[in-house]
């Protein structure tokens, strides 16, 4: 298991060197512009983050805007997450070869570096470790072939609530769990009916976490609305969901190997992929068999909220690119398309010795792709730059002010944050300011921004940092 470690980091030791880029910006600002309550417990396009938003906030008490430390624990994260892997498929294999084959495969397929180099991600690697130890503990307790101890249980819905507070899918993740109990559990009627009061808690968490936003939080600072999806968007989302699952297929299992056939598009990975379960459910026993059910329906619970949510947003955005392929929709999702193929790869070796030979050709296979990813890693460097040449302005305008004077500067649209966070959310250069300055006052100058247009100055109005920085222009001075 150390070798999969040891290749999972140097694999995506380049990652360090990635960069904020997006929303990784506007949670800065949100950070050091609200108080901290406020920060925790915002929620963000229909996401509770507010597990996330403490990952988010201790990394920024230790790194501050040191970008390698947040990517250095994202990273960190994912080792856990290959660790806590191969123990689940050995735990439902009990074959170390398919365990390690797994782990290596997952941990280092292509697409999670887009993912781990993006740190607004985070949160989704978070539930993937929350999914990792519950389902772990789950599988534990079933073959333990005796009643769930109730300790274990209240363990399992503290670690549901955390992901339901990591990431949107862990909301239904948890919602599903107490179907997953019922299906794995020996005697399974008390636990399942502590573990059925996540279907009071999460709606209520989730209705609590938005009204209590919307009565402290003030409006202007949620990047997307919040939305319903509505009966209409069945088909489309069903759609989605097909399309997702077949890329969560190819994340997992063949993108890795990168085989031509092996696009969300084509059918061939899925189909592939249909078989391997059929086989396990004719062929498996009766343990094997509800192992698979367990996990395609966490497959479904976890790919579930993205499809529909995106339809729903299709109606205020327009998206570009084909969402079912987007990277930062597949880091937890691949995860029990994995397990289920790896129950059915048991199923089907049964009594053969095809371990070692199976591991020498994957580790072959998969060197080319580890050497054409780490070449082709988008790390940021845009972004970067224009943050660079922002602080820099700032610092020059600072320092060719007479002594005490005020700076003044035009307020400018900082492009890295993307065109779904206006000035209205993210004020510009003053947000990167506010980011990058611990104060409003810089070796003994005020420093202040013009903001012509009146409904950025009063957003700002809200904020601890940016409440006196935006002032208007001059009197008579042009729009």
């Amino acid at each position: 298991m150390l070798s999969v470690l040891a290749v999972t980091v140097a694999v995506h030791l380049r990652i360090l060197h990635s960069y904020f880029r997006s929303d990784d910006f506007l949670h800065l600002y949100e950070l050091v512009n609200r108080p901290l309550f406020q920060f925790l417990i915002k929620p963000h396009g229909g996401h509770l983050f507010f597990s996330w938003n403490v990952v988010f906030w201790l990394c920024h008490e230790l790194f501050g805007v040191r970008a390698a430390g947040y990517f250095a624990a994202i990273v960190l994260n994912h080792v856990v997450n290959t660790w806590l892997l191969f123990r689940l498929v050995e735990r439902v294999s009990g074959r170390p070869w398919l365990a390690w084959a797994a782990a290596l495969v997952w941990a280092t397929a292509p697409i999670h570096g887009d993912v781990l180099a993006w740190y607004s991600n985070h949160g989704q690697v978070l539930l993937a470790t929350m999914v990792l130890l519950v389902l772990s503990s789950l599988v534990a307790a079933a073959d333990r072939d005796r009643p769930v101890a109730v300790g274990q249980v209240v363990g399992w819905l503290l670690l549901l609530v955390v992901a339901s507070t990591c990431y949107g899918s862990g909301l239904a993740f948890a919602l599903v769990f107490p179907l997953l109990a019922a299906l794995l559990l020996q005697a399974p009627r008390a636990a399942v009916m502590v573990l059925a009061t996540l279907w009071v808690i999460v709606p209520v968490l989730f209705v609590a976490d938005h009204w209590l936003w919307a009565r402290i939080g003030g409006e202007g600072f949620d990047v997307v609305p919040s939305f319903t999806p509505r009966p209409s968007d069945l088909g489309s989302a069903a759609s989605l969901l097909l399309r997702m699952l077949a890329a969560g297929v190819k994340v997992g299992q063949a993108d890795p190997l990168f085989l031509p056939w092996a696009d969300p598009e084509a059918p061939v990975a899925l189909a592939a992929f249909v078989a391997l379960v059929v086989a396990a459910l004719v062929a498996g026993d009766r343990r094997e068999r509800r192992l698979v059910v367990v996990f395609l329906l966490v497959a479904l619970a976890l790919y579930g909220p993205i499809a529909a949510g995106r339809v729903a947003l299709a109606r205020l955005l327009v998206f570009t690119g084909d969402q079912a392929a987007q990277a930062r929709h597949h880091y937890a999702g691949p995860l029990p398309l994995l397990l289920a193929s790896c129950v059915a790869l048991h199923v089907l070796t049964r009594g053969r010795r095809v371990g070692r030979v199976a591991v020498a050709g994957l580790v072959v296979v998969l060197a080319g792709g580890w050497v054409w990813r780490t070449r082709h890693l988008d790390l940021h460097e845009t972004a970067r730059e224009e943050t660079r040449t922002t602080v820099a302005a700032i610092r020059d305008a600072v320092a060719a002010a007479p002594p005490r004077a005020d700076v003044v500067l035009r307020n400018r649209r900082f492009q890295s944050v993307g065109p779904l966070a206006p000035l209205v959310v993210f004020p510009g250069w003053a947000a990167v300011f506010t980011i990058f300055f611990p104060e409003n006052q810089v070796d003994g100058h005020r420093v202040y921004f013009v903001e012509p247009n009146p409904a950025v100055r009063a957003a700002a109005a809200a904020g601890v940092r940016s409440a006196t920085l935006l002032i208007p222009p001059p009197a008579g001075a042009p729009g």
